[in-house]
């Protein structure tokens, strides 16, 4: 709603800007978790509990976001101390280039697949709910096991472009 407002009264900032994003990614990833305990909850299977250990953990060594925000943590550390702005543009969807189409739609298709939209978080919420009406549980726990595939699919896309496709040196390039 505040980035609504935002875009029509055209008021945007930056600030504001990065902490929708930022909380956009914990809203996401607490309903993850909030998923996993529901679906742990209502079956009793242990390995649900794992496997919120290992989303956890997938997320925090997550090599290609840290890859990014530490080399732009040191580009703009340095551009400082130079004192001189860069004039050049960092390119959009920089891991797209050089990649075979194919790869670039699996890229394309983890992300938007279970997304962190509304419409996702609200069909899987209706769901629950048939569910709790019928006391049954029938696809949550499916769900919850394509969200893990999801989350493993971009992690080692994340290292196959960090380790064999120079991500870091690209993005280093592009700043340059």
């Amino acid at each position: 709603m505040d980035g609504l407002l935002a875009r029509v009264t055209k008021k945007k900032s930056t600030l504001g800007s990065v902490l929708d994003a930022w909380a956009g990614d914990v809203v996401a990833f607490s309903f993850i978790i909030g998923l996993g305990m529901y679906v742990f909850n209502a079956t009793q299977e242990i390995h649900f509990l794992y496997l919120m250990v290992i989303i956890i953990a997938i997320k925090a060594l997550d090599l290609k976001n840290f890859c990014y925000r530490w080399l732009v943590y040191e580009f703009y550390k340095n551009s400082k101390l130079r004192n001189k702005k860069n004039k050049k543009k960092i390119k959009s969807n920089i891991d797209d280039q050089n990649f075979s189409k194919g790869l670039v739609f699996l890229k394309r298709f983890f992300q938007s697949f279970l997304d962190n939209r509304a419409r996702t978080i609200d069909g899987i919420g209706l769901i629950i709910l048939i569910e709790l009406t019928y006391d049954k549980i029938i696809l949550t726990n499916f769900i919850y096991y394509l969200f893990l595939l999801k989350i493993l699919a971009i992690f080692v896309g994340g290292l196959y472009i960090v380790f064999f496709k120079d991500f870091a040196k690209k993005i280093n390039s592009s700043f340059n």
